[in-house]
């Protein structure tokens, strides 16, 4: 009887050092996780700080293309009236 005592004994000591082990890499793949899901956050930040940046880049190339047009048309106009004032 004191054999089986020692043997439970044993089968309990290397129970508790698989749970032991499990744990652990439970906290490793738990610390993982944390880890992946900060970087995904960081990721996400980051797209829309780009997607900020090309909104202002077409509103600048919004402005750009109006600007040129205007500019363009008062040329035009400028021409015709010189053409008008010259006599053609």
């Amino acid at each position: 009887m004191p054999g089986e005592d020692i043997k439970m004994i044993i089968e309990m000591k290397e129970d508790i050092a698989s749970i032991k082990s499990i744990l652990s890499t439970m906290a490793n793949t738990n610390a993982i996780a944390v880890e992946a899901a900060q970087s995904t956050r960081s990721a996400h930040h980051r797209i829309a700080e780009i997607n900020d940046q090309i909104k202002e880049m077409r509103n600048a190339q919004r402005w750009l293309i109006g600007t040129t047009i205007s500019v363009a048309g008062l040329f035009i106009a400028a021409v015709g009236f010189l053409w008008k004032a010259v006599g053609g």
